[in-house]
């Protein structure tokens, strides 16, 4: 449906009364609106209301804060700016810590000369329902477990534990028992020069 020329008047000058009200200048209407709002009753009512509504908008005071609220403004947003971006890198890195005490765990275990041991509750358990296990199945001489291993020791690593066990006068012939002889300086210069060198062959 086309709209006749009153509504288009009406449309244009319900826009420019907006603006001008937005502008601070609603009382200051250009001739053209005039024109129209002294023909057209619904225009001029808004008029009317947009007049009131800036008398009271106008009527309403802001209370200054007083001079201490703007000498402490910019230290507390200066404050609430970096406490804001300390808690975006804190959750950013949350993971980090977790992460860090894994890695020292598996190092530990790795590097541990003693075994790890059951847990008791676990111990406890066996001895309690008087378990016996026959020496049968358990003992195995040594002879035959080093015969049976499926690897042979690189020649570079019985090398260096010869050379290791030199200050021992009463060392063993076996590598292996070599490896328990050595002090704490002598397994960790042991580990380093393991990651060098080839350990194990299949």
């Amino acid at each position: 449906m086309k709209q006749n020329r009153k509504d288009l008047n009406c449309e244009e000058t319900s826009n420019n009364l907006v603006e001008l009200f937005d502008k601070g200048a609603i009382g200051k209407i250009p001739q053209h609106l005039q024109a129209h709002l002294n023909e057209c009753e619904r225009c001029s009512e808004e008029l009317r209301t947009l007049e009131l509504l800036s008398d009271n908008l106008a009527s309403q005071k802001e209370e200054d804060p007083g001079e201490l609220f703007w000498v402490n403004f910019v230290p507390n947003l200066r404050k609430r700016l970096e406490y804001t971006q300390i808690t975006k890198r804190s959750k950013d890195f949350t993971w980090a810590p977790a992460l860090g005490l894994a890695l020292l765990l598996v190092a530990v275990l790795i590097n541990s000369p003693s075994e790890i041991a059951p847990p008791k509750w676990y111990s406890d358990g066996i001895a309690a329902q008087n378990i016996s296990v026959s020496s049968a199945y358990t003992y195995v001489e040594t002879d035959e477990l080093y015969d049976d291993r499926s690897f042979t020791m690189d020649e570079a690593v019985t090398d260096f534990i010869d050379s290791l066990c030199e200050p021992y006068s009463d060392s063993s012939s076996d590598h292996i028992d070599k490896l328990v002889q050595f002090d704490d300086e002598s397994r960790t210069e042991f580990f380093k020069k393991l990651k060098q060198i080839n350990i194990i062959r299949s």
